[in-house]
């Protein structure tokens, strides 16, 4: 990624990506990540949520 920046006075520019296509690299990585991170979420709601149930039948 580096390769791709330049570094002057005005801080670092795209030297050959253009704006469109830094946003949409952007937005793909996030969708996937943010995707990760929620299914993570509902896995471990479950498990919570089984354990709630287990616990209270149990005590």
């Amino acid at each position: 990624m580096f390769s791709l920046l330049q570094w002057n006075m005005k801080g670092c520019v795209p030297n050959s990506l253009d704006m469109a296509e830094v946003e949409a690299l952007i937005t793909q990585v996030m969708k996937k990540e943010l995707r990760a991170i929620a299914w993570f979420g509902a896995l471990l709601g479950v498990i919570m949520g089984v354990a709630n149930t287990v616990a209270g039948a149990v005590f």
